[in-house]
């Protein structure tokens, strides 16, 4: 079973040299499982390699670095056969630390091509509720060299110098309600950004099973934006005190409509980019995977079965599909492929539920 994190993350560069985001495991559990699909471009960050020699991956939970990986074979890594499936690769880890910690962590990838260290870009990231142990793709773990430590040194910097509550000085709570029967939210992304956008001081965490985030910000405004599955993205404007407080945001349940046929399943969702903005003209792709061919329906054969659509002007896609449980293997998957300049930017199998309307996250 897959709890995606995040619609959608287009990648975040630190330096030309090297790459990472931030992701929170804050509701997950020690065994969950962290999946990221990444792109390495070649040293000019222009192209998409479809080879490399060696790729690092590692992670660190609050400034301290707990796991890397040495990944050496991409073919054991490509996610599929056909370009640009072969220019992106599959990396699975725990998403704990190994004390068992869960919460916001930084992920980062070096990619080394003739002794050469590459820009690598994450297409997107989820968190799978399966052990790692279950999932993992071949991979070596070897000594990291000495050139590679000076690189991960100044990567390490930067993740120390990384706030991920805000940098501030005053305890901030943000509270999020249903605003129907005043319920707590669990798993609401706040993102935090300065009044004018340009700067992002909280990036998208999650709110714990009382539906409170507690932050550390500065007394100012801030421009506030949290998103919850079923609900309507809720933006508002926070003035945090000198000795901080407590701010509600009341979020309304989003109606996404029946399908025109009863017994199909209305999937959709919100596609926005790492700044929070709505991406426009997506390309959304919905099929079965030659792998569970044929796929009877109502005892008709339904295979190849393929749905599109694009996202409108605020990011917002839906498509009306039969429910996994109806088929005549109820455990088929969809196979979602979101594409967007340069090429995919988002792809997952999961089964759609037998349910009127479902949100793919």
């Amino acid at each position: 079973m897959r709890k995606v994190i995040l619609t959608l993350i287009f990648f975040l560069l630190i330096t030309p040299a090297r790459a990472g985001l931030i992701f929170d495991n804050g509701t997950g559990t020690v065994d969950d499982t962290l999946v990221v699909q990444i792109f390495v471009l070649d040293k000019d960050g222009k192209s998409i390699l479809a080879d490399f020699d060696t790729l690092y991956v590692a992670q660190a939970y609050r400034g301290a670095s707990f796991n890397i990986d040495t990944l050496l074979n991409p073919a054991n890594c490509r996610i599929g056969s056909s370009w640009p499936l072969t220019a992106m690769f599959e990396h699975r880890v725990r998403a704990a630390n190994n004390n068992g910690d869960t919460g916001p962590y930084a992920w980062w990838c070096l990619g080394v091509t003739d002794t050469i260290y590459h820009t690598v870009t994450c297409g997107h990231y989820y968190v799978n509720d399966a052990p790692a142990v279950d999932l993992a793709i071949a991979t070596d773990k070897l000594p990291v060299p000495d050139s590679l430590w000076d690189t991960l040194t100044v990567i390490h910097g930067d993740v120390e110098a990384l706030s991920l509550t805000g940098g501030g000085t005053e305890p901030e709570t943000i509270l999020v309600l249903n605003g129907d029967d005043l319920s707590r939210i669990q798993g609401a992304r706040v993102t935090v950004r300065t009044l004018d956008q340009s700067t992002v001081k909280v990036p998208g965490l999650a709110t714990d099973v009382n539906g409170a985030l507690v932050l550390a910000l500065d007394s100012e405004s801030f421009w506030v934006e949290v998103v919850a599955n079923n609900y309507v993205q809720a933006i508002d404007t926070v003035a945090v005190g000198a000795a901080g407080g407590t701010d509600t945001i009341y979020m309304e349940l989003f109606d996404p409509g029946l399908p025109p046929t009863p017994g199909l399943c209305r999937v959709y969702g919100w596609i926005y980019d790492i700044t929070g903005d709505s991406l426009a003209g997506v390309e959304i792709a919905a099929e079965i995977p030659r792998d569970y061919h044929p796929v009877k329906y109502s005892d008709v054969i339904i295979t190849p079965f393929s749905r599109t659509t694009a996202t409108d002007s605020s990011g917002y896609w839906y498509l009306d599909l039969i429910p996994s449980a109806l088929l005549s293997n109820p455990v088929t998957p969809y196979s979602f492929t979101m594409k967007h300049e340069p090429g995919v930017i988002y792809r997952i199998e999961t089964t759609v539920p037998d349910l009127a309307s479902w949100r793919l996250q």
